[in-house]
């Protein structure tokens, strides 16, 4: 099991820019601190749907017991340490966006991933390290009167799992610049096992079908990308070529090109709201955190739409002209360079 602390976000160094007079800020974006998530507003993109998120229509439909029922209250889920119904609760509760727990002193509380979806641990606590799954439509936790962003907290646990999943390559999903080469960062990132993969797009799919963060689509567009790759690469381990015009080699990156024009989308709505875009003469690297520690931050409102749009528009542009090479037929089959001799 990993092991990834609750998420700390520090200011950044430097001076703060100035906030532009005529946009609040703090409108644009709702932090769970700041807003009843009973609402139903999404908290951490600022582009609120205003409708409530509910469990898929058949769990819906299921019966469910007055102690589930009890148990959420505004909005929130209530959660007792110790319970022994606390999976219950959160495998059935409906209607709720914030996660709510109080623990003793000496007891902390942990997140990670699996092939079955994000959970969370009580180290030191009296259940032996239990995992406790929750679902990605919960949105906040509250634990001894803290507030964490559970959106932020899953983008960041993801990106630990696979980092962790990687050996000494270090971060998987990293910031395209002018001079980044698509082919050669995505044949990185196929490196990862078929089952880490597996487990990073079921992750990152659940969490795109409850957010509009962009930052969720990106991730899981390189992950679309790096399984379209991954076959490819190991078959010309194996036998010094492959046939890279297959349906499910097109399928993903059309997957992963779609994922990024909407990324696309939900970044330049942020930015039109105080009619912001990025420079154009640099690109603007992932900045997906940065915001949840000033949230009235122009610089940081800025840094995460401007980051997101940059990043996607890149992705896209050079996975459309792999894509293209290969139905075209212009690239057709890659090769292993032969050995070379010892030096």
């Amino acid at each position: 099991m990993g092991d990834w602390d609750s998420l700390q976000l520090k200011d950044r160094p430097g001076q703060a820019p100035q906030p532009l007079p005529a946009v609040n800020f703090g409108s644009l974006w709702t932090r769970p601190d700041q807003q009843n998530l009973g609402n139903g507003l999404r908290p951490t993109t600022g582009l609120d749907q205003q409708q409530p998120i509910y469990r898929p229509t058949d769990q819906q439909q299921q019966p469910l017991d007055a102690t589930v029922q009890n148990s959420v209250r505004n909005g929130t889920l209530e959660l007792k340490y110790g319970d022994p119904n606390m999976d219950k609760l959160l495998s059935q509760a409906r209607n709720y966006q914030t996660i709510h727990i109080d623990t003793p002193p000496g007891v902390q509380l942990k997140h990670w991933v699996d092939d079955k979806g994000h959970f969370f641990w009580l180290q030191g606590g009296n259940d032996n390290n239990t995992k406790h799954y929750y679902p990605a439509f919960s949105k906040a936790m509250n634990v001894n009167g803290q507030n964490f962003d559970l959106e932020a907290q899953r983008l960041k646990v993801d990106e630990a799992f696979a980092a962790s999943q990687a050996g000494s390559q270090g971060p998987i999903f990293q910031s395209f610049t002018g001079r980044t080469d698509a082919m050669t960062y995505f044949s990185r990132m196929s490196g990862l096992s078929g089952q880490a993969l597996g487990t990073l797009e079921k992750s990152l799919a659940n969490s795109v079908a409850t957010s509009n963060n962009p930052y969720f689509k990106i991730y899981l567009a390189d992950v679309y990308t790096a399984e379209a790759m991954q076959p490819i690469i190991q078959q010309v381990m194996r036998g010094g070529t492959a046939d890279l015009n297959n349906p499910d080699t097109l399928r993903r990156l059309d997957s992963a090109i779609q994922l990024l024009q909407a990324a696309q989308g939900d970044a330049r709505s942020g930015l039109s709201r105080v009619n912001m875009n990025p420079p154009g003469n640099v690109v603007m690297p992932l900045d997906p955190y940065g915001i949840y520690s000033n949230p009235n931050n122009t610089g940081y409102y800025y840094g995460f739409w401007g980051g997101s749009l940059d990043q996607a528009r890149h992705r896209e542009v050079g996975l459309t002209m792999l894509r293209n090479l290969i139905s075209s037929g212009a690239l057709p089959r890659i090769e292993l360079p032969p050995n070379l001799p010892p030096r």
